[in-house]
């Protein structure tokens, strides 16, 4: 009874945790939306507007959006574990571990693959994990990514079970395509590029199917960081994480006009809290990126 009681304060909560949101402010949940695949959408000043094969479908406005919950500002914590690296963008504390990499010029185009995780050892019902990559601007004001996900507390009310979807968040608004499940062990594929009409084309592929949506990049503005990460959300113990290591392969990134092939990506963690299942990224070649975490019976603070 207890857990069906949580499962429906969660499933009705007024505010959702999103991928790539900033400084750990979840959203309101009227203003995050699914669309239906193949759909555009255009972010004007107070709305926006979704079109599927030309025709308006929905218009969303934007004006009550402002609202959001401080997820960091409701954690007691211990203080930071180091100084963060001013030269990078902010990122919200449930982001636990990436690489990164941040462009000479405009990218156009980045796309990869990994492995879908095991079952999570031990869940809670309040886990929530979103595995992917993503693209932002240096104004960190808009992100645009293939995820997947697992577990409640999502916009789309979530299960337990791994789906994938393509994804766009701003500072108070997201958009996400309907979810595709996939199973352990599958390998999917994200696709983000650049078209020759001036959209984005944000392509989440599995074995089976695929999940897409554009946008004008006149609306995004030039995207210059890339990411591999690792966020994971509402964490009492380590062994709540799947069994094994997160795997990025087949990695790749084009820029408008510098070449990236002298560049790296850059293993990053979160450092303003401590993480106490020792989160970190490695990464051997341009190709590839590995998320790492100790897993343990041990119960851990949340970090």
């Amino acid at each position: 009874m207890k857990a069906a009681s949580t499962l429906a304060l969660l499933l009705n909560s007024e505010y959702v945790s999103v991928p790539g949101n900033q400084k750990s402010k979840k959203m309101l949940k009227k203003c995050v939306h699914e669309v239906p695949n193949g759909a555009r959408i255009q972010i004007k000043q107070n709305e926006t507007i979704v079109l599927l094969n030309n025709i308006e479908i929905a218009r969303h406005h934007t004006a009550g959006c402002a609202s959001t919950f401080d997820t960091a500002a409701a954690v007691d914590t211990a203080a930071a574990a180091a100084a963060t690296d001013k030269a990078d963008p902010s990122h919200p504390f449930e982001w636990k571990a990436w690489t990164e990499l941040h462009a000479n010029s405009e990218i156009v185009q980045k796309t990869g693959q990994w492995t879908v995780p095991s079952t999570p050892v031990q869940t809670d019902i309040h886990n929530l994990f979103y595995f992917g990559q993503g693209l932002m601007p240096d104004d960190n004001s808009i992100i645009l990514q293939n995820m997947l996900q697992w577990g409640y507390g999502a916009p789309s009310g979530g299960r337990q079970n791994w789906a994938m979807a393509s994804w766009i968040v701003g500072k108070s608004t997201g958009y996400f395509t309907k979810l595709l499940e996939v199973q352990e062990g599958e390998t999917v594929r994200g696709e983000m590029t650049l078209l020759k009409n001036g959209s984005w084309f944000v392509n989440s592929i599995t074995s089976t199917d695929s999940a897409n949506f554009t946008i004008d990049a006149s609306e995004t503005g030039a995207l210059t960081w890339a990411y591999n990460v690792a966020e994971a959300y509402n964490f009492a113990a380590c062994h709540q994480y799947p069994a094994g290591t997160l795997d990025f392969f087949n990695l790749t990134l084009e820029e408008k006009v510098a070449p990236v092939s002298a560049q790296q990506w850059k293993p990053s963690r979160e450092m303003q809290y401590p993480l106490l299942c020792q989160e970190h990224a490695t990464t051997t070649s341009f190709a590839d990126t590995t998320i790492h975490w100790k897993q343990s019976t041990e119960s851990t603070e949340r970090k």
